[in-house]
Protein backbone atom coordinates (compact mmCIF):
# COMPACT_ATOMS: atom_id res chain seq x y z
CA UNK A 1 0.00 0.00 0.00
CA UNK A 2 1.49 3.28 -0.79
CA UNK A 3 0.74 6.72 1.14
CA UNK A 4 0.60 9.28 -1.76
CA UNK A 5 -0.64 12.99 -0.47
CA UNK A 6 -3.77 13.84 -1.08
CA UNK A 7 -3.35 17.07 -4.07
CA UNK A 8 -6.08 18.67 -3.01
CA UNK A 9 -4.46 18.84 0.12
CA UNK A 10 -1.18 20.10 -1.29
CA UNK A 11 -2.87 22.32 -3.69
CA UNK A 12 -4.85 23.88 -0.48
CA UNK A 13 -1.62 24.22 1.32
CA UNK A 14 -0.03 26.17 -1.32
CA UNK A 15 -2.71 28.73 -1.25
CA UNK A 16 -2.82 29.37 1.90
CA UNK A 17 1.04 29.70 2.22
CA UNK A 18 0.88 32.55 -0.55
CA UNK A 19 -1.98 34.21 1.30
CA UNK A 20 0.18 34.32 4.09
CA UNK A 21 2.73 35.65 1.94
CA UNK A 22 0.42 38.16 0.33
CA UNK A 23 -0.18 39.58 3.75
CA UNK A 24 3.30 39.49 4.61
CA UNK A 25 3.62 41.68 1.45
CA UNK A 26 1.11 44.05 3.09
CA UNK A 27 2.31 43.94 6.28
CA UNK A 28 -1.26 43.51 7.72
CA UNK A 29 -2.35 41.33 10.39
CA UNK A 30 -5.36 38.91 9.72
CA UNK A 31 -7.90 41.39 11.08
CA UNK A 32 -7.00 43.85 8.76
CA UNK A 33 -6.54 41.82 5.74
CA UNK A 34 -10.38 40.53 6.28
CA UNK A 35 -11.56 43.50 6.63
CA UNK A 36 -8.93 45.18 3.58
CA UNK A 37 -10.56 42.25 1.50
CA UNK A 38 -13.89 42.50 2.74
CA UNK A 39 -14.02 39.09 4.54
CA UNK A 40 -14.56 38.41 8.21
CA UNK A 41 -11.94 37.31 10.24
CA UNK A 42 -12.78 34.10 10.46
CA UNK A 43 -13.19 33.65 6.62
CA UNK A 44 -9.54 35.30 6.52
CA UNK A 45 -8.20 33.11 9.03
CA UNK A 46 -9.80 29.77 6.97
CA UNK A 47 -8.31 31.20 4.01
CA UNK A 48 -4.76 30.89 5.62
CA UNK A 49 -5.50 27.70 7.29
CA UNK A 50 -7.31 25.93 5.01
CA UNK A 51 -6.00 27.32 1.16
CA UNK A 52 -9.56 27.98 0.34
CA UNK A 53 -10.06 29.97 -2.64
CA UNK A 54 -11.35 33.25 -2.45
CA UNK A 55 -14.32 34.35 -3.68
CA UNK A 56 -14.41 36.52 -6.74
CA UNK A 57 -15.04 39.81 -4.97
CA UNK A 58 -11.45 39.36 -2.75
CA UNK A 59 -9.71 38.01 -6.28
CA UNK A 60 -10.37 41.17 -7.80
CA UNK A 61 -9.17 42.99 -4.77
CA UNK A 62 -6.10 41.44 -4.37
CA UNK A 63 -5.32 42.27 -8.15
CA UNK A 64 -6.26 45.53 -7.85
CA UNK A 65 -3.56 45.23 -5.22
CA UNK A 66 -1.07 44.24 -7.93
CA UNK A 67 -0.90 40.00 -6.97
CA UNK A 68 -0.84 38.00 -9.48
CA UNK A 69 -3.96 35.60 -9.23
CA UNK A 70 -2.16 32.94 -11.69
CA UNK A 71 0.69 33.17 -8.85
CA UNK A 72 -1.63 32.50 -6.15
CA UNK A 73 -3.48 30.15 -7.44
CA UNK A 74 -0.66 27.54 -9.23
CA UNK A 75 2.53 29.08 -7.69
CA UNK A 76 3.24 30.38 -11.57
CA UNK A 77 5.17 33.33 -11.63
CA UNK A 78 6.03 35.78 -9.29
CA UNK A 79 3.72 37.47 -6.65
CA UNK A 80 2.96 40.91 -8.08
CA UNK A 81 1.98 41.64 -11.50
CA UNK A 82 3.85 45.01 -12.64
CA UNK A 83 4.04 47.52 -9.73
CA UNK A 84 1.44 47.36 -7.29
CA UNK A 85 -1.34 49.96 -7.54
CA UNK A 86 -1.29 50.24 -3.89
CA UNK A 87 2.23 49.95 -1.66
CA UNK A 88 2.81 47.38 1.48
CA UNK A 89 1.26 48.84 4.52
CA UNK A 90 4.38 49.17 6.10
CA UNK A 91 8.15 47.90 4.72
CA UNK A 92 8.66 44.60 5.02
CA UNK A 93 11.56 42.96 6.68
CA UNK A 94 14.22 41.40 4.78
CA UNK A 95 14.45 37.45 5.86
CA UNK A 96 17.48 36.92 8.00
CA UNK A 97 18.38 33.19 6.72
CA UNK A 98 19.42 32.35 10.31
CA UNK A 99 16.59 33.47 12.41
CA UNK A 100 14.58 31.88 10.29
CA UNK A 101 16.27 28.35 10.04
CA UNK A 102 16.51 28.63 14.03
CA UNK A 103 12.52 28.64 14.00
CA UNK A 104 12.34 26.18 11.40
CA UNK A 105 14.00 23.56 13.43
CA UNK A 106 12.86 24.85 16.77
CA UNK A 107 8.83 24.08 14.85
CA UNK A 108 10.03 20.93 13.21
CA UNK A 109 11.68 19.32 16.35
CA UNK A 110 8.60 20.03 18.68
CA UNK A 111 6.45 18.77 15.84
CA UNK A 112 8.50 15.64 15.89
CA UNK A 113 8.95 15.51 19.99
CA UNK A 114 4.93 15.96 20.38
CA UNK A 115 4.49 12.99 17.53
CA UNK A 116 2.79 15.03 15.45
CA UNK A 117 2.32 14.13 11.83
CA UNK A 118 2.68 17.24 10.03
CA UNK A 119 3.72 18.07 6.35
CA UNK A 120 6.69 20.24 4.88
CA UNK A 121 4.11 23.27 3.90
CA UNK A 122 2.66 22.57 7.38
CA UNK A 123 5.88 22.89 9.05
CA UNK A 124 7.18 25.96 7.00
CA UNK A 125 3.54 27.22 7.38
CA UNK A 126 4.14 27.55 11.32
CA UNK A 127 7.68 28.57 11.28
CA UNK A 128 6.81 31.39 8.80
CA UNK A 129 3.65 32.36 10.98
CA UNK A 130 5.93 32.44 14.55
CA UNK A 131 9.23 34.20 12.17
CA UNK A 132 6.82 36.65 11.21
CA UNK A 133 5.26 37.61 14.84
CA UNK A 134 8.82 37.88 15.83
CA UNK A 135 10.49 39.43 13.22
CA UNK A 136 10.49 42.93 14.86
CA UNK A 137 12.25 42.01 18.13
CA UNK A 138 15.69 43.42 18.59
CA UNK A 139 18.17 40.68 16.99
CA UNK A 140 19.67 40.42 19.86
CA UNK A 141 16.76 39.07 22.16
CA UNK A 142 15.47 36.84 19.68
CA UNK A 143 16.98 33.47 21.19
CA UNK A 144 14.84 33.92 23.85
CA UNK A 145 11.89 34.66 22.50
CA UNK A 146 12.35 31.65 19.82
CA UNK A 147 12.24 29.73 22.93
CA UNK A 148 9.63 31.32 24.47
CA UNK A 149 7.79 30.94 20.80
CA UNK A 150 8.73 27.13 20.66
CA UNK A 151 7.25 26.73 24.29
CA UNK A 152 3.95 27.87 23.79
CA UNK A 153 4.09 25.67 20.46
CA UNK A 154 4.80 22.57 22.49
CA UNK A 155 2.38 23.51 25.24
CA UNK A 156 -0.47 23.99 22.09
CA UNK A 157 0.33 20.86 20.11
CA UNK A 158 0.66 18.81 23.60
CA UNK A 159 -2.79 20.00 24.69
CA UNK A 160 -3.98 18.92 21.44
CA UNK A 161 -3.09 15.38 21.55
CA UNK A 162 -4.53 15.22 25.56
CA UNK A 163 -8.13 16.23 23.82
CA UNK A 164 -7.88 13.69 21.42
CA UNK A 165 -6.36 10.92 23.90
CA UNK A 166 -9.19 11.80 26.10
CA UNK A 167 -11.87 9.11 25.43
CA UNK A 168 -14.87 11.23 26.49
CA UNK A 169 -13.58 14.21 24.25
CA UNK A 170 -16.45 14.92 21.96
CA UNK A 171 -19.00 12.89 24.15
CA UNK A 172 -21.71 14.56 25.35
CA UNK A 173 -23.41 13.96 28.81
CA UNK A 174 -26.31 12.09 29.15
Amino acid sequence: MSLRADPMTARNDLVASRLREVRAYFGLNQDEMANRFRLGTRGWQRLEQEGRTPKDEALALLAEGGIDLNWLLTGAGQMLRGAPSKPPAQPTAEVDARFYGAVLEGVSAIYAECGVTASLAQIGAEAAEMAADLAAIDPDQRGGAILGAISQLRRRLLASNDRRDDPTHGKQSA
